[in-house]
C-alpha cells in the first residue's frame, strides 16, 4: 500500500510475497479489503494493549495517534482507495474501548453508581457520541485536516471532555469524584 492504491494489489501479489497459496488467504479472509480491516484491527489493538491501568485514556488516545502517524502512507491509501469511512471503521473499535473505560473511569469516579445507572441509556449515548467524534478527528489529522500535533489535539480534546464531564455532574446533581485523569 506504501507503493501503490489497493485497487492495483492482487491476491496473487499479496500471496507470492507472503510465501503462502491462495486457499489460505481466502482460508482467513474474504478479499482484500478484509485482510486490511484485520491489519488495522491487529496492529492497533496492540498499541492499546500496551495501556496500563496506569496510563491515562489521553495516552492510550495519543499511542493510536502515532500508529497513525508513523502508518500514515499506508492509512492515507486506504482513505483514497477504500474512503474516509472505511478508515474510521477500522479504528472504530479500538476508539470505542478507550471511550469505554473513560466512561468507566468516570463512573468509578463519581461515586454515584445509582445515578448512572438510572442513566444507563445516556452514558451509552456518551461512549458512542465520543468514539464518532474522536473517529473523525483521527481521520482528519491522517487526511492533513489539523494544523496540530497529536498533543496539541489531544490537550484540546481532554479540555473540552473535561467542560462535558464538568456540565453532565452538574446536570445530574453529583460530584465529579476524583477523576483526575481528565486533567
Amino acid at each position: 500500500m506504501k507503493k501503490k492504491p489497493v485497487q492495483k494489489i492482487s491476491i496473487r501479489e499479496l500471496t507470492q510475497k507472503a510465501n503462502i497459496n491462495r486457499q489460505t488467504f481466502y482460508y482467513h479472509f474474504k478479499d482484500i479489503y478484509d485482510c486490511i480491516q484485520w491489519m488495522y484491527r491487529e496492529e492497533a489493538i496492540s498499541v492499546l494493549e500496551q495501556k496500563t491501568s496506569e496510563k491515562k485514556w489521553q495516552d492510550g488516545l495519543l499511542e493510536l495517534f502515532n500508529y497513525a502517524d508513523k502508518n500514515r502512507e499506508v492509512a492515507l491509501c486506504a482513505v483514497n482507495s477504500l474512503g474516509r469511512r472505511y478508515v474510521k471503521e477500522a479504528f472504530f473499535e479500538n476508539i470505542k474501548k478507550l471511550c469505554d473505560d473513560f466512561i468507566a473511569e468516570f463512573k468509578e469516579s463519581t461515586h454515584s453508581e445509582n445515578e448512572m445507572e438510572k442513566n444507563k441509556e445516556y452514558i451509552e449515548f456518551l461512549s458512542q457520541y465520543y468514539t464518532t467524534a474522536l473517529a473523525a478527528v483521527l481521520e482528519s489529522y491522517l487526511l492533513g485536516e489539523w494544523n496540530k500535533t497529536p498533543e496539541e489535539i489531544i490537550a484540546l480534546l481532554s479540555r473540552t471532555i473535561k467542560d462535558h464531564i464538568a456540565g453532565a455532574c452538574e446536570r445530574l446533581n453529583i460530584e465529579p469524584g476524583d477523576f483526575e485523569t481528565i486533567d
